[in-house]
């Protein structure tokens, strides 16, 4: 028997074989597959810098690529306006607030799907949700009004000496 004859031999036994055991190897194999995937994930977030560096040096280099991904989310948003705009939201509120959807559903739950200052169940307002109300200077989260209230606080520039101030006058000058 020859050399290329036995390595023919071998291999149709061992394709035998794999074919009997398919779904051992099977599960050995997604195994294998996800153990790989989580030591990728693992090293691409420890090298995350160098990763980032390597991706703009390939990029500037074929800068075809950009275009053609550039062209391919234009087509996706222009094909899915509204999760695209579901997605900037939730993007916005995660990196500006640190706020996710689950935060911002429990947030809603604690203030039994009402607005913190008004109590309404209905957010008015161009997109009909309540409002992340926010401290100004560090972005910390203090609940979440309709519209009107989260407009009006804005309006007092959220400073509580202003919205005294303008109880007092109305208070003053009600019609019994």
């Amino acid at each position: 028997m020859t050399d290329d004859e036995r390595r023919a031999k071998a291999r149709e036994e061992s394709r035998k074989y794999r074919e009997t055991h398919r779904e051992y190897f099977r599960a050995y194999d997604r195994a294998r597959s996800a153990d790989r995937a989580e030591s990728k994930k693992a090293w691409r977030e420890a090298n995350r810098d160098r990763v980032n560096e390597t991706y703009r040096q390939y990029v500037a280099a074929h800068p075809e690529l950009k275009k053609k991904k550039s062209e391919k989310a234009k087509g996706w948003l222009q094909d899915n306006p509204e999760r695209a705009q579901e997605h900037s939201r939730w993007s916005h509120l995660a990196s500006k607030y640190g706020i996710s959807r689950a935060d911002y559903a429990e947030l809603l739950s604690r203030q039994d799907g009402k607005c913190a200052i008004c109590g309404t169940d209905k957010p008015s307002g161009h997109y009909k949700r309540f409002h992340v109300d926010h401290e100004h200077e560090s972005h910390k989260v203090r609940g979440l009004l309709c519209h009107s209230c989260n407009i009006g606080l804005g309006h007092f520039r959220d400073l509580p000496e202003r919205l005294e101030a303008a109880a007092r006058y109305l208070r003053s000058h009600q019609v019994s």
